[in-house]
């Protein structure tokens, strides 16, 4: 491996043998549990879910539309027997497809994320880098980290990913950076782009929409103090992680040579 940004697929980047020891945001979040979640989670193949699919087809639109053209198709009826075996046998490596009821909510999606000033800027081909891979190194630690920002633009000198959600609302969002540690993706991020770019990027956003009627779309930015909270948890997770690998063990949520003594919950 070297320190770069690379032009690889989505399947590469999350399935790839070469990459697997590589510490991402995803993986901080499993190895915040323990050791021996992340060693699990490393090992397990990617899933595909019906939610996961509508996301890469939202992206692909948003970011990559020649993407959207050449891998989404859309099937009208059920998804099973020959009529339908038949249809996905002429697709190529790689293909989504969405119902008519889907491509429509993404197409409504799309003239939305249009219609926001800063959305519809940040979004325009030519105008940013999309779904780029980095792998780097930080400084002080000998394992290789990787990143994919949905949106790299060097000349605002900023990163923002773009999501799809139940709810934008300010509230209901901020749940969700506290409940799925996007805070710990922004610093990560943008960690490894201040290394292989060269300098310091000066904002995160979140480019949000709603995935139902009348798609409402909200950009939020990472405050300097969510940022620093970010980083006061990711440190100490980084340090545990270079032990883990010089030492080769991987703990559950104690080592096995203790014997921890345990309460009732207050409740009871």
């Amino acid at each position: 491996m070297k320190q770069e940004w690379a032009n690889i697929s989505n399947e590469e980047y999350h399935n790839s043998p070469k990459y697997k020891w590589c510490m991402t945001h995803s993986g901080l979040v499993e190895f915040a549990k323990s050791p021996a979640h992340w060693l699990a989670w490393r090992d397990k193949p990617s899933e595909t879910t019906p939610a996961l699919k509508f996301g890469q087809a939202y992206h692909w639109l948003m970011l990559e539309p020649e993407k959207f053209g050449k891998y989404v198709f859309v099937f009208e009826g059920r998804k099973y027997g020959k009529k339908y075996d038949a249809f996905l046998g002429q697709l190529p490596e790689g293909a989504l497809v969405v119902s008519p009821d889907e491509a429509t909510q993404l197409w409504d999606m799309k003239i939305a994320i249009r219609k926001h000033l800063i959305a519809n800027s940040l979004t325009r081909t030519g105008t940013m880098i999309p779904e780029q891979a980095g792998f780097f190194k930080l400084e002080g630690y000998s394992f290789w980290c990787s990143i994919k920002p949905d949106i790299r633009n060097k000349n605002l000198q900023l990163l923002a990913d773009v999501k799809s959600a139940i709810s934008a609302h300010p509230v209901e969002f901020s749940k969700s950076v506290g409940n799925f540690k996007y805070h710990w993706q922004a610093w990560l991020y943008l960690a490894g782009a201040r290394v292989l770019d060269g300098f310091t990027y000066k904002d995160w956003l979140w480019l949000t929409q709603e995935k139902t009627y009348p798609y409402p779309v909200v950009a939020y930015r990472a405050t300097e103090r969510m940022l620093m909270r970010a980083q006061g948890q990711i440190i100490p997770l980084l340090s545990q992680f270079q032990w883990c690998i010089e030492n080769d063990q991987w703990p559950s949520y104690f080592p096995d040579d203790r014997v921890i003594d345990i309460e009732l919950p207050r409740w009871a």
